[in-house]
């Protein structure tokens, strides 16, 4: 997804039925998580995943 995707998404909640509940949250998760740590299309990932789960281990 394009860095204007990722504002997109993680500006606006998605709506979702009870029994895609799962699946939605884990979706605006990853959201997030490219939010944060400015994961998009564009990016170099490994640098952008190390730094994620450096952080995620403290």
């Amino acid at each position: 997804m394009s860095q204007n995707d990722i504002q997109t998404l993680f500006n606006n909640k998605i709506f979702y039925e009870d029994e895609q509940m799962v699946q939605a949250i884990m979706f605006q998760e990853v959201v997030r998580v490219c939010y944060y740590y400015g994961i998009n299309l564009g990016s170099v990932w490994t640098s952008a995943h190390q730094q994620y789960l450096k952080a995620r281990k403290n």
